[in-house]
């Protein structure tokens, strides 16, 4: 049986002593079946832990990676504070760098450090499938596809605020509802499948990894 949020979110605080958490944000679609998670650590804790496949993501950083991320609009961190809703930590502090970021604008340093971050997860979508080759472990085919959605996202990201310099900070929702995001929606229909427990196969996300080097080099 799938675990509610509320025993995934018991889990956590009972692996994770609660005084290494700075922030622990609960966001995305607050009324669907996926169960996000961005566990913000205190900078002195020891390195983030990774999480294997599952039904709900958890992501882990530090703080002072989760603010260097968020000046330069990376969606890892940007989505938990656009959607987020704090579970544990100061919520008047989470609330302060919310406003603030929420009023930013993007820098043309911001819109390159998006498409840099776009190639770096197509690089590792590339290591993934090699892996894969001559692995054939399944888990290896699903991280090759969910850097290729970050790849894309990050890519889509960097267009639409080079589009619109003088908006603020969008949710990963509101990238989704423009027009021309169709690799987007495909990949990320494909994710969405394979979390669901569909089948998948490498020719499969081959192609969507050709189609994502192409959006990259503007084929």
């Amino acid at each position: 049986m799938k675990p509610t949020r509320e025993e995934v979110i018991q889990k956590i605080m009972e692996q994770i002593y609660q005084e290494r958490i700075r922030f622990l944000i609960y966001y995305g679609n607050l009324q669907g079946e996926d169960i996000d998670l961005l566990v913000v650590l205190q900078n002195w804790d020891s390195d983030p832990q990774e999480y294997q496949p599952s039904e709900f993501d958890i992501f882990e950083i530090r703080e002072d990676e989760f603010r260097s991320r968020l000046i330069l609009m990376d969606p890892i961190v940007a989505e938990p504070v656009i959607t987020g809703r704090i579970i544990l930590g100061n919520e008047v502090e989470f609330q302060s760098i919310r406003d603030e970021f929420l009023l930013s604008f993007p820098s043309q340093e911001i819109i390159n450090s998006l498409r840099q971050r776009a190639v770096e997860e197509l690089g590792n979508a590339f290591t993934f499938l090699n892996k894969y080759r001559k692995s054939k472990d399944v888990n290896d085919l699903f991280f090759a596809l969910i850097n290729l959605s970050f790849a894309c996202s990050y890519y889509e990201f960097a267009d639409y605020y080079q589009q619109n310099p003088e908006f603020h900070p969008i949710s990963f929702a509101h990238l989704l509802r423009e027009n021309n995001r169709e690799l987007l929606h495909e990949i990320m229909s494909v994710l969405k499948g394979v979390k669901k427990g569909e089948e998948f196969h490498i020719n499969q996300i081959a192609n969507l990894f050709k189609k994502t080097e192409n959006l990259l080099r503007g084929d």
